[in-house]
């Protein structure tokens, strides 16, 4: 699964499965370029970033139980508290589906 957006401020992007009857689980993020991080350690999963406005979510041996809808992403990584920048790395707020002004594009 490909994905990809067009605003350069939203460094994260994120994927949720959400399996029938359940809620959206997070299953894998990046924070920039050839960055990838898998939840739960899950192997079969592989994450590729190459660059800021892209992403694609491989896996490896898909099973009955990978059968859900999938979702991406994308957000701005850096708030300002203070005059002083940090990581927010709370997935559940600010988030965009698609993000402003912009759109998500699955291929």
């Amino acid at each position: 699964m490909s994905c990809s957006h067009n605003d350069q401020t939203y460094l994260i992007m994120l994927w949720y499965q959400q399996k029938k009857g359940r809620g959206m689980k997070l299953i894998a993020y990046s924070s920039g370029k050839d960055d990838s991080n898998i939840e739960d350690n899950a192997k079969k999963w592989v994450l590729q970033r190459p660059d800021i406005l892209k992403s694609s979510l491989t896996i490896t041996k898909a099973a009955v139980q990978d059968s859900a809808v999938y979702f991406c992403a994308s957000r701005a990584q850096l708030h300002t508290t203070g005059g002083k920048s940090t990581k927010n790395l709370d997935f559940r707020e600010n988030l965009q589906f698609p993000p402003t002004g912009g759109a998500l594009s699955f291929y």
